[in-house]
């Protein structure tokens, strides 16, 4: 696999969306944008090490829960509780976001 991936995320239930991504992540990509996001939920929970994906779109409820070490990138909103008990990594919303951003957060940063 090469080290990027493009996810066209229109019309796809959060289930398999977050499949692809950890498959893309396990399988060596450093790099995974996904277009066409629309309220699919818990995009980057429980992921670890390094890596970035670029979010076009607005993301549901727990972006990055439980994430610890990768960075997202979203080009859009942000439903509730983005950054929800996260460890470490980053999270950077080019937009707004809804309530409970960084509810019981333990480390990282979130930019809005």
């Amino acid at each position: 696999m090469t080290d990027s991936l493009t996810i066209d995320a229109k019309g796809m239930h959060y289930t398999p969306l977050n499949r692809q991504i950890r498959e893309a992540l396990a399988n060596g990509a450093r790099e995974v944008t996904v277009n066409g996001v629309l309220g699919q939920r818990f995009i980057g929970s429980g992921l670890q090490g390094d890596a970035t994906i670029t979010i076009h779109g607005v993301p549901g409820g727990d972006l990055a829960m439980f994430m610890s070490g990768p960075t997202i990138i979203v080009h859009g909103n942000a439903d509730h509780a983005p950054g929800n008990t996260m460890d470490s990594g980053k999270v950077v919303i080019h937009g707004s976001a809804g309530d409970a951003v960084a509810h019981s957060m333990r480390g990282g940063k979130i930019f809005i």
